[in-house]
């Protein structure tokens, strides 16, 4: 990797195909299941979460962190803008936190299955209760702000950016 902007997009290229595999319990894309036994709206509505929330947020997310000028310094060779990109793609793993916070919590979970596939969802995981909205939701920011802050910082300190 000659610079920091090709370690960004492999960095988040990795760390992407690992929340997608993180957001597989919540069976979004069961597309099956929308036209099971005549059309079911849950599985529907699970999808359409599920595109937003695991495929266009971390692409938004990588527009951003791609064109964003306080990443100026990825286009260096320095081995900190190496650093900088892996630690920037951590963000995408805000992806998972977000699909758990609004199809999987108290509250939220009614409108993406039914008492059943939330039972074989919950059992397959060896959860036993529902968790908070805000729980996940907060974590969610952090994996979003926390990553690129700490970025920033990298290459504002050592005069890379």
């Amino acid at each position: 990797m000659d610079t920091g902007t090709a370690a960004l997009i492999v960095f988040f290229g990795l760390f992407w195909a690992a929340a997608i595999g993180a957001c597989g319990r919540y069976r979004a894309f069961d597309t099956a299941a929308i036209f099971r036994g005549g059309f079911n709206g849950r599985p529907a509505l699970r999808l359409a979460f599920g595109l937003l929330l695991i495929n266009a947020w971390p692409t938004f997310l990588l527009y951003v962190l791609y064109a964003c000028h306080t990443f100026a310094g990825l286009r260096s060779s320095s081995e900190w803008s190496l650093v900088a990109a892996a630690t920037a793609s951590l963000s995408v793993f805000s992806t998972s936190r977000f699909v758990h916070a609004f199809m999987a919590t108290r509250g939220w979970w009614k409108y993406f299955y039914t008492e059943d596939e939330l039972t074989s969802v919950l059992k397959a995981y060896g959860y036993e209760a529902l968790d908070g909205f805000w729980l996940h939701f907060l974590g969610g920011l952090g994996y979003v702000a926390i990553p690129i802050a700490v970025a920033i910082l990298l290459l504002r300190n050592v005069g890379v950016a």
